[in-house]
């Protein structure tokens, strides 16, 4: 069963394209955002500033979700990017937002309900991650080392967030700024990561810390 789940996948994709070269939709209503073949957005979705946002192949972008290439609101003037893959879902309520900075999301990466992903300092996701439900991914900090001005005029640090390719981040985790998720990790739900991640590690907690490696025994910290 397992080995006909690619198959039916690559057929699904293959009658959403045909449906898009045989009339499918092409440009989304709203905001006038071009429709890549095989994909779609849904007429109850925001699309802020669409030139500057670049959907791949049988990408989709559900009901709610929010893709904005602005700074602050009200949203009046494009700034930043955002790149999506191809075989990309963004689903319900999702929202990506580029602050002035960008957004990159590689293939088959799912965006499930209601995450935050701003991309201040720039975000970079890779191939064929699953970002959970809830999941809050962000690319600047508050300045906030001069205790007699408010923390809102000391302006923000932005490093950047990398996660890298088959990366699974459980539901309601915190990705904070300068932090780097390499291919293969887990992120247990709830954690909060503020330092990098290795390769296959599996980690949990806020903060959060290495409980084990995939295919290994428990860490011994």
């Amino acid at each position: 069963m397992a080995s006909i789940k690619p198959i039916l996948k690559r057929a699904h994709r293959w009658v959403l394209r045909l449906s898009w070269y045989l009339g499918g939709q092409k440009e989304h209503r709203r905001s006038g955002a071009s429709v890549p073949p095989g994909g779609f957005i849904s007429d109850k979705a925001t699309v802020i500033f669409p030139k500057n946002i670049r959907l791949g192949e049988n990408t989709m972008v559900l009901e709610g979700a929010r893709l904005i290439c602005a700074a602050k609101p009200p949203y009046l003037e494009p700034f930043g990017m955002i790149r999506i893959g191809s075989g990309c879902l963004i689903r319900e309520g999702a929202m990506i937002i580029t602050y002035g900075g960008s957004v990159e999301i590689g293939d088959d990466v799912t965006v499930n309900p209601y995450c935050v992903i701003q991309g201040n300092g720039g975000v970079k996701i890779g191939n064929a991650c699953l970002i959970a439900p809830g999941v809050k991914i962000f690319s600047a900090n508050h300045i906030f080392e001069d205790p007699t001005q408010p923390i809102r005029l000391q302006g923000e640090s932005t490093k950047g967030v990398v996660i890298g390719n088959d990366v699974w981040i459980g539901a309601d985790c915190v990705i904070l700024d300068g932090v780097t998720i390499a291919d293969g990790a887990v992120i247990a739900a709830g954690s909060v990561v503020n330092r990098d991640v290795p390769r296959r590690a599996v980690v949990a907690g806020a903060p959060a810390k290495i409980v084990k490696y995939r295919n290994t025994e428990r860490a011994s910290q």
